[in-house]
């Protein structure tokens, strides 16, 4: 757009911001993608979980040797203290692992791609607001085009079965009764009109 002098008189160095914001967003979809892809190590994971369960079977026994028969209180304390902190850490790895799920505390990252997506639209039918694109017109065109077409099609099916049959019927005629070359010629001519005649719904549809 710049190069073919519909930006006015806007300096270089603005221009090369909108390349720098495409860079960007290019370079940040990539990185999602490899989040997305590129997955976790298993063992590393199964090793975790196995390693929770252990502690959470385990930290009640160790507690209540540790804080003795007299403050059993300050035991189950603890026991609850660490055993949240542990699953919680556990449970937070397990969401940062996949974070572009459809969750509410997940990225959105699919309602953030269509605003990126419409802002692109945007800034280019800025441009050429002529040729704005409107998806639920351009649906509605296609399906009307669509239908057009196919009455179209059925059209031309029936104009060529009535002109093929006008003219079995008339070289049948000509054959049986011996027409002269005159009455041929008529016969063809109230072909041709009848076929403009199946073909008219056509033109004023269109």
């Amino acid at each position: 757009e710049h190069l073919a002098g519909s930006m006015g008189n806007v300096g270089p160095p603005i221009v090369s911001r909108c390349i720098q914001f495409l860079s960007d967003g290019s370079i940040f979809y990539n990185h999602a993608r490899k989040i997305m892809f590129i997955p976790f190590p298993f063992p590393h994971a199964q090793l975790s979980a196995v390693f929770i369960t252990t502690i959470v079977a385990t930290v009640p026994f160790m507690m209540e040797q540790y804080a003795g028969t007299v403050h059993k209180w300050i035991g189950a304390v603890l026991t609850f203290l660490t055993v949240v902190c542990l699953v919680g850490l556990h449970e937070v790895a397990r969401e940062l692992e996949n974070p572009f799920r459809n969750m509410p505390n997940d990225l959105p990252l699919c309602t953030l791609l269509a605003m990126y997506n419409e802002a692109l639209i945007t800034m280019y039918f800025g441009f050429h607001p002529d040729a704005f694109y409107d998806p639920s017109e351009f649906r509605k065109r296609t399906r009307f085009e669509d239908t057009r077409h196919d009455k179209e099609n059925v059209l031309k099916e029936q104009a060529s079965a009535c002109g093929m049959l006008a003219s079995q019927q008339a070289s049948l005629s000509n054959v049986k009764y011996n027409k002269p070359t005159n009455e041929i010629e008529t016969s063809d001519r109230n072909r041709n009109e009848d076929i403009a005649k199946t073909l008219s719904p056509l033109s004023v549809e269109k």
